[in-house]
């Protein structure tokens, strides 16, 4: 999915090499249900699950995924740069949702803002709000489910169609990159700077389509050395005959985050 997202921190931003993708599908956004009830019963509530793409007041492209479990990943771009990604874990129900404790990781300057972010959102339609950080004017988005290429939120990921050999950037680094993924979802790769990792892409327990991710950091040259990481990764088509993976993971104290792009 394509995604437009206003930088939110930084007025001025400054393009840099490196990091280049085609911001394909991740927006993740609204569309789950809570349990069902019986006759009679309450109705079931209807939170912001799902994968959406859209815009922001600040001219970036963003792109949102909202877990069943209310947390959100979501990343920013300007046509095919990546500027960096917002994590958070949220709380979504009757149209509402919030985020007190988003993580913005700027890829340009390799720094992370604090902030949180509120809105509003139509179950598997349109997510719409504001991100605020402190000492700057408040940045609006708007995402839409429609907008999404390539990616589909309700298909369940399969260890099967992550598997194989990607070429792509890691974030914040600019560095090039080498993963391989086997049939059973272990990892290994290797950086253009030396640096390798090796880990786990399982698909998640929601059934659906999205891997857990976990990483361990070889040591120097990595930027973490010998530190486990955690997060998401999600496989996209952009374009016909083009496969796309797009992972991002944080350290445990939510200090760091690194994102990896890339095609077979």
């Amino acid at each position: 999915m394509t995604t437009r997202t206003d930088r939110i921190p930084v007025p001025h931003i400054r393009r840099f090499v490196g990091w280049t993708a085609t911001t394909a599908a991740i927006l993740a956004g609204l569309a789950g249900c809570g349990g069902g009830g019986d006759s009679g019963g309450a109705p079931p509530v209807l939170k912001a699950e799902g994968a959406y793409s859209g815009t922001t007041s600040r001219g970036y492209d963003i792109g949102v995924l909202v877990l069943e479990d209310d947390t959100v990943w979501a990343y920013y771009s300007v046509g095919s740069l990546i500027y960096g990604f917002v994590h958070g874990a949220g709380a979504s129900a009757n149209n509402a949702f919030s985020v007190s404790n988003i993580r913005d990781y700027y890829f340009p300057t390799v720094t992370t803002y604090s902030g949180s972010a509120s809105g509003s959102y139509v179950p598997g339609v349109s997510v719409q709000g504001t991100l605020q950080y402190a000492g700057q004017t408040p940045m609006t988005f708007s995402a839409t489910a429609a907008a999404v290429v390539g990616y589909n939120y309700d298909q369940p990921a399969t260890p099967s169609a992550i598997a194989g050999a990607y070429s792509g950037t890691v974030g914040p680094t600019g560095e090039t990159a080498s993963v391989t993924i086997g049939a059973s979802g272990a990892l290994s790769a290797v950086t253009s700077s030396g640096c390798s990792f090796t880990g786990m892409a399982a698909p998640r327990a929601s059934g659906k389509n999205v891997y857990d991710v976990a990483i361990t950091f070889g040591p120097n040259p990595c930027l973490l050395a010998n530190a486990t990481v955690t997060g998401i990764g999600v496989i996209t088509q952009p374009t016909s005959g083009v496969t796309q993976l797009l992972a991002a993971v944080v350290d445990p104290g939510r200090s760091v985050g690194l994102a990896f792009v890339g095609t077979r």
